[in-house]
C-alpha cells in the first residue's frame, strides 16, 4: 500500500475496495485521455500518445499500483492528461499489433461489483444523503461520481448496468450506464477547465455502505408507471424541492431576488411548473401539487389563500409557466388555433428566392454540417470560414463565394482560448488582414447542452444579444448529454439547434461533427453521410454536407484531405483534395501527381524514359514499375501541355505559366 500522504493513496484505498471480490483473473482498466485543453502546445503523438491504457491484473493490484502505475498516474497528468479508470473489470486483455494494450469494450465485461452514477449538477451533496445511498462519493471539479458496491458481488453486468440506469432516471444522472464506462480517478487535476485548479477527490467513502439492488424498487416503480404520473417518479433534485418545499431548492431550482438577495418563492414555484410540464403533468396535475398541504411547495398558495389570492396567484403562474413551455418547446413549432392552415402552390410564389450566404454550401437560414475523422482539420476550416464570414475577403476552400458576411457567434469547446487566439493570428496574418482582432467574431469557449431547455433558451438569446449573422457549434458531441445513436434524442438536439438561429434570426448555422470508428468489414460500405458518427438523423439533417476523409500518399508520405459534398440545394461539386499548409494553418488545393511530379521528372531526367528510369522510380517511390511508367507517361504528358501554353502565353502576350480559368485567389495556400 501506498504511503498514507501519498496524492494516490485514497484511490488505492478506494480501488482496493470496489474490486475486491472482483473475478482475480480479470484486470482493471487505466486510461489516460490527453485534454487539448491542458496545454498551449499540439497534442502529443508518436511515442507520446494521446491515449495511453495499461491494465492491472486484480490479483496483482496492490502490487503492480505501488511498483508502477501510481508513478505514472502522477507523471502524466501533470503533462496533461486526464486519469480514467474502467468502473467494470476487464475479463480480456486485447492489444494492438505492437502489443499496446486496447480500451475494453461492453463485450469485454462480464462482471461487475457496484453500480455507478455520473451526475454532473451541484447538487451532489444533497444527493449522497437520498436513497439508495451511495458506498463512495468522488468529486470531480464539475459534479460527482456515484459507486453503489453490491454486498454480494461480483454480480452479472447486465443486472449492474440496469440497475444503474435505474439509479440515473432516479436522481437525473447523464448517460454514463454502460458496461464499458470509464470515471476519472481520484488524486488527480481534472484538465477539462485548466485555468481552474480542479481536483477530483473522495466526499464521501463508508465501507460499511453496501448495495442490494433495485429489485424492489424497480417493482414498485413499474407500478407506478402504470398509473398516471406522480411526484415520486421525477428526478430527485425536483422531487425534493416539491415535497420539502423551498428550503430544498438548489442549483436550478433556487431563485433569489437580484436586489435583496432572499429566496424568491414565486420564481421557485415557476422553475417547478417549468419542469412539471417538461415531465409531461397537466395543468391539473400542478394544481393538484400545489394544493396539497402535505407537500412543502405549497406553501406560497396556502399563504395567498389566507389572503384570498390563492386562485389568481395559481392560474396566473401556471399560465406564465406554459407559455414559457410551449416557447422552450423545440420539437415543433408552435401551432396557433384549433386548425392548421395549408396553402396553394400559387402561395409558394411568395417565398423569397433561394439564396446563399456561402455559394452552394450555405442557403441562407440553412445548415451547413462539416463531418470528418478525427484530426481531419475541420476546425481549422471553420475557422477559417468564420473569418470570411466576418468579412475578409477570399473564397472558401479557395472555390466557394461567400456572398453574405456578418457577425459570427462561434462557439467552441475543444481548444483552449490562447490556442484558439494563436490560430487566428496565423490564419489572419497569412491573409494580411492587420486588424483583425476588429472582425465581428465573438466566442463562446465553454460549453453548453443542446438538450437542456434552459440552456438552449440562454444561448438563443446570447446569440439574439450580439445580434449574430451566423452561428457556428465546434463540435456537437460537447454540446448536448445525449445518446448519439439514438435517433429521437439527436433530433430533438438539432431542432434545437434550428431553434436557436430562428428565434435570433440568423442567416446560417455551420456545425462540426466527427466521423464514426472503423467498423471492422464494413468500412468498404460506409460511404456519404454513412460515415457520419451517430444516429442517421444526423446525416439527414441540415442543406449541406462537408466530408472530409483523410487520405495518405503512399510515395511521399504527405498527408491531405479528401473533401466531398452532399448538398440539397445545388449540384455537388466533385471532390476535393486539399492540404494542410502548417505554416499559415489553411487549407490549399492538392493533386497525387503535382506531390510525386518532382521524383518523377529527376528521375526522366537522370535516365530518360528507360526501364531503368521506371526500376529507380519504383524503388524511390516504394511502388510497382507499372505505375512508375504510368506516373513517367503522365508527365511526358503534362510537359507537353506546358509546351503549348509557353506558346500560346508568348502569342497572346499573357504572363507565362498563366493557363486561365483558375482563380489565383483561391490558389493562395
Amino acid at each position: 500500500m501506498l504511503p498514507d500522504n501519498h496524492p494516490l493513496y485514497p484511490a488505492e484505498v478506494m480501488l482496493s475496495f470496489i474490486f475486491e471480490k472482483a473475478p482475480p483473473d480479470q484486470y482493471i482498466e487505466f486510461r489516460l485521455i490527453w485534454n487539448p485543453m491542458a496545454k498551449d502546445v499540439s497534442a502529443p503523438t508518436d511515442g507520446n500518445k494521446r491515449v495511453l491504457i495499461e491494465m492491472a491484473p486484480i490479483k496483482d493490484f496492490e502490487k503492480i499500483f505501488d511498483n508502477v502505475l501510481a508513478d505514472w498516474i502522477i507523471r502524466n497528468n501533470k503533462k496533461g492528461y486526464d486519469i480514467f479508470y474502467g468502473v467494470c473489470p476487464r475479463r480480456v486483455v486485447k492489444r494492438n499489433r505492437d502489443k499496446a494494450p486496447l480500451g475494453g469494450k461492453n463485450e469485454d465485461i462480464s462482471h461487475a461489483t457496484c453500480a455507478w452514477m455520473d451526475y454532473d449538477k451541484v447538487t451532489y451533496e444533497a444527493v449522497a444523503q437520498a436513497d439508495p445511498k451511495p458506498t463512495v462519493v468522488v468529486k470531480t471539479g464539475h459534479g460527482a461520481h456515484f459507486y453503489y458496491v453490491y454486498k454480494d458481488a461480483p454480480v452479472d453486468i447486465a443486472r449492474a448496468t440496469k440497475d444503474a440506469d435505474f439509479i440515473k432516471v432516479k436522481f437525473g444522472g447523464d448517460h454514463t450506464t454502460d458496461a464499458a464506462r470509464i470515471l476519472r480517478v481520484p488524486g488527480t487535476k481534472n484538465w477539462k477547465e485548466p485555468e481552474k485548479d480542479l481536483q477530483c477527490e473522495i466526499l464521501v467513502f463508508d465501507s460499511e455502505i453496501y448495495f442490494e439492488g433495485i429489485k424492489v424498487a424497480e417493482a414498485a416503480t413499474q407500478q407506478r408507471e402504470e398509473k398516471k404520473k406522480t411526484v415520486f417518479d421525477l428526478p430527485w433534485d425536483l422531487r425534493n424541492v416539491i415535497v420539502s418545499g423551498y428550503s430544498a431548492a438548489a442549483g436550478e431550482y433556487e431563485a433569489r431576488d437580484q436586489e435583496t438577495k432572499e429566496l424568491d418563492r414565486s420564481a421557485v414555484d415557476f422553475r417547478v411548473m417549468l419542469d412539471l410540464f417538461r415531465f409531461g403533468f397537466s395543468d391539473d396535475q400542478l394544481r393538484e401539487i400545489f394544493q396539497n398541504p402535505k407537500y412543502g411547495i405549497s406553501e406560497k398558495v396556502r399563504e395567498e389563500s389566507a389572503k384570498g389570492n390563492a386562485e389568481h396567484y395559481l392560474s396566473h403562474t401556471i399560465d406564465k409557466a406554459k407559455l414559457q413551455f410551449q416557447k422552450q418547446s423545440l420539437q415543433h413549432d408552435e401551432i396557433m388555433g384549433d386548425m392548421v392552415e395549408f396553402e396553394t402552390l400559387h402561395e409558394l410564389a411568395k417565398a423569397p428566392p433561394l439564396q446563399f450566404a456561402v455559394d452552394n454550401i450555405l442557403p441562407i437560414g440553412g445548415m451547413l454540417t462539416i463531418s470528418g475523422a478525427a484530426k481531419a482539420g475541420k476546425s481549422l476550416i471553420v475557422t477559417e470560414l468564420a473569418i470570411l464570414l466576418s468579412g475578409a475577403p477570399g473564397k472558401f476552400i479557395g472555390q466557394f463565394n461567400v456572398n453574405r458576411t456578418g457577425i459570427v457567434a462561434y462557439c467552441q469547446a475543444e481548444v483552449s482560448r490562447s490556442s484558439m487566439d494563436y490560430r487566428l493570428a496565423t490564419i489572419c496574418d497569412a491573409k494580411k488582414i492587420d486588424a483583425w482582432r476588429d472582425l465581428p467574431i465573438r466566442f463562446l469557449n465553454r460549453s453548453f447542452d443542446l438538450g437542456n431547455p434552459r440552456h438552449v433558451v440562454a444561448v438563443a438569446n446570447g446569440v439574439k444579444k450580439i445580434k449574430a449573422d451566423f452561428l457556428i457549434v465546434d463540435p456537437l458531441a460537447r454540446f448536448h448529454n445525449e445518446n448519439e445513436n439514438r435517433q429521437k434524442d439527436m433530433a430533438s438536439v438539432l431542432r434545437n439547434l434550428e431553434k436557436i438561429g430562428r428565434e435570433a434570426g440568423v442567416l446560417g448555422i455551420i456545425l462540426i461533427h466527427h466521423f464514426g470508428k472503423p467498423v471492422a468489414g464494413g468500412d468498404e460500405e460506409r460511404q456519404g453521410v454513412h460515415m457520419i458518427r451517430g444516429a442517421s438523423v444526423i446525416g439527414d439533417w441540415g442543406n449541406a454536407h462537408m466530408l472530409l476523409q483523410k487520405k495518405f500518399n503512399k510515395q511521399t508520405g504527405n498527408k491531405y484531405a479528401t473533401v466531398s459534398f452532399e448538398l440539397r440545394d445545388a449540384e455537388e461539386p466533385p471532390p476535393i483534395d486539399l492540404i494542410l499548409n502548417k505554416k499559415t494553418l489553411m487549407f490549399g488545393r492538392y493533386s497525387e501527381n503535382d506531390d510525386n511530379l518532382p521524383m518523377v521528372r529527376a528521375a526522366r531526367q537522370k535516365y530518360g524514359d528507360t526501364e531503368e528510369a521506371a526500376a529507380a522510380l519504383a524503388k524511390d517511390m516504394k511502388t510497382t514499375k507499372d505505375k512508375a511508367r504510368q506516373m513517367m507517361a503522365q508527365d511526358r504528358q503534362l510537359q507537353s501541355i506546358e509546351v503549348r501554353e509557353a506558346v500560346v502565353d508568348k502569342d497572346v502576350g499573357e504572363p507565362a505559366g498563366y493557363s486561365g480559368g483558375a482563380d489565383p485567389e483561391g490558389e493562395e495556400d
